[in-house]
């Protein structure tokens, strides 16, 4: 599995990488916060995911499911709802089994890295 992770906030990128101590955990779900300036208002967000070899990844903005990423490869945009952003955010990613339930499976955030913007 690879995996890049941004997000694009209006005209800027974030990039939302993992800690060593992130990669090495064996949690069905990280955390990523992520923050409006004190000078602008969140009107939209995309989540930009490179996957390659999942089996089923959900993604969460605040808590609330966005999407469910099952079996792809290659790079995916998940728009964000705008009622979803608050001034304060957390991004999830959530690790699934074949049944539809949390899976922890160590090892398996090796591969996330942080999206490099241009």
């Amino acid at each position: 599995m690879t995996a890049l992770l941004a997000v694009l906030l209006a005209a800027r990128v974030l990039d939302l990488g993992p800690t060593r101590a992130q990669r090495e955990s064996a949690a069905t779900t990280l955390e990523f916060p992520f923050a409006a300036r004190a000078d602008e208002e969140l009107t939209r967000a995309t989540v930009r995911l490179a996957v390659d070899g999942i089996t089923s990844l959900e993604v969460l903005v605040n808590d609330e499911p966005v999407a469910v990423l099952s079996g792809v490869s290659g790079t995916r945009e998940v728009p964000v709802p705008k009622e979803l952003l608050a001034e304060r955010n957390s991004l999830g990613l959530r690790l699934r089994g074949a049944d539809g339930a949390c899976a922890a499976r160590p090892g398996a955030w090796h591969a996330l890295r942080a999206w490099r913007s241009r």
